[in-house]
């Protein structure tokens, strides 16, 4: 028998950075949000908070033909690991349902797009933002990193201990995903200014 098509609840479709990233924090100037259908949505619905940095003040951009909200920090982001968070008080455009958020294995390599298939739920992803060399994510490379490196690539558990908000991956320094002992040279070039 024929039923009428139930709208569901808006869902996130992508970001940018991806949840769970770690790029360079040069690299990142703003975050993307791209939802499936047109939502209604105000600056104040989304929040990003750095473990160290704290709150980051954002410009808020919504791109109506792609379903995109830019977030644009006010400054430059340092070394981090940041939250970001999309509020469910976002609602469909048509039906008014609030955003159905909820990061499916947010630790996970591919926890979108996002819902458990009811509305409510906010999303929240983690980014972890880095700069190469930066091992005692004070924000610049010099000689306070080496003991660091030196400990990230003798014993990374310990690193981890000793530098528990400071991601690990400052310490590729050759860009291959690893840090291993072929991060020891790029790390004396970057150490130097080259």
């Amino acid at each position: 028998s024929p039923t009428s098509f139930v709208e569901g609840p808006p869902k996130i479709l992508t970001m940018s950075p991806a949840p769970n990233a770690t790029p360079p924090a040069a690299g990142v100037s703003a975050f993307e949000v791209v939802f499936h259908k047109p939502v209604v949505a105000q600056a104040g619905h989304f929040t990003l908070v750095g473990v160290r940095s704290g709150p980051v003040t954002l410009t808020y951009a919504y791109n109506p033909s792609r379903n995109a909200a830019t977030l644009t920090p006010a400054g430059p982001l340092a070394t981090d690991t940041y939250t970001l968070t999309v509020a469910d008080a976002i609602v469909d455009q048509a039906s008014g349902h609030a955003l159905d958020g909820e990061l499916i294995k947010p630790d996970g390599p591919n926890p979108l797009p996002s819902g458990d298939g009811l509305p409510g739920g906010a999303a929240v992803a983690q980014f972890f933002l880095t700069r190469a060399g930066d091992l005692n994510c004070d924000g610049i490379v010099d000689f306070d990193d080496i003991n660091p490196f030196v400990l990230a690539l003798a014993d990374p558990a310990t690193y981890g201990e000793a530098y528990p908000n400071c991601n690990f991956l400052h310490g590729d320094c050759n860009g291959d995903g690893y840090v291993d002992f072929d991060d020891i040279n790029p790390f004396i070039v970057i150490l130097s200014g080259q």
